[in-house]
Formats: structure tokens, sequence, C-alpha cells
């Protein structure tokens, strides 16, 4: 419960920062803040949404390393010519699943169409690896 209050202050802290810092921003409107707290909240209701654990790589991977190349925090790794994904908390971007040509990577939720990839048309694979090896990935 002690955590509970702490995460509640932090977090109560960084709205407070986020509706009043003006660090090369206008001002924050009220929708921002209110969306900001919406995603508080569920990352309190689903902590699962948001520290990876509902990914999971399939039998259909084939080790291709795209995983690798695209997932931000580096969690994945090739093992055995199959992607592991290392435990522990990731941004949820879906970036694996989304660029997975096997669709091998699959979120544990029930998506209204699980085949279905999602990327941006202006963005390339290219430039995702290239905007991960900036960071040091």
């Amino acid at each position: 419960m002690a955590m509970d209050k702490d995460v509640d202050r932090q977090i109560k802290e960084i709205l407070s920062n986020v509706k009043h810092h003006k660090v090369g921003y206008e001002k924050t409107l009220d929708n921002e803040v209110l969306h900001h707290q919406k995603i508080i909240e569920m990352t309190k209701a689903s902590p699962e949404l948001f520290d990876g654990s509902l990914l999971s790589v399939t039998d259909k991977c084939i080790g291709c390393g795209i995983c690798t190349q695209v997932c931000p925090v580096g969690k994945y790794s090739i093992s055995e010519k199959r992607a592991v994904r290392e435990e522990g908390a990731c941004e949820y971007c879906q970036a694996c699943a989304q660029n997975c040509p096997q669709n091998a990577i699959v979120s544990g939720k029930t998506d209204k169409n699980p085949k279905a990839r999602f990327r941006n048309p202006q963005i390339s694979l290219q430039e995702l690896v290239e905007a991960n090896n900036i960071h040091g990935l």
C-alpha cells in the first residue's frame, strides 16, 4: 500500500508539471492532461498492458531478428533461431508485433482482427531500425 501512495504522489507531481511546465511547448491543454490521467489510470488498472507481459513469441518465429532491431528498449534477442523476449517492462509500442513478417509476436489481448498489422506508411522499417541505432541499441 505504501507503494500505491508513492505512485499516487508521483502521478500528481507529473500531472502538475505537465499542466504548468512550458519547455518548448505552448500551454498544455486541459484535454491533454485528462488524456494523461486516463493513461495513468489504465496503467494502474491493467499493468500488463505496459509491462510487456502480454507479448509472446509463437512457433511461427523464424529468427529473422527484425524484432531485435525495432524494439526501442532492446527486449529481444535471437537464440536457437528464434526470438526470445526478455522479462521486464517495455513500452508496449508493439513495434515487434507490428513489424514481424511472420506475425509470430502476438498480444495476449484479443484483437478484433489479430492478423492485421498497423504501421505508419510515412515511416519505413529501415527508418525504425536507424532510429534505434542512434540510441545505441
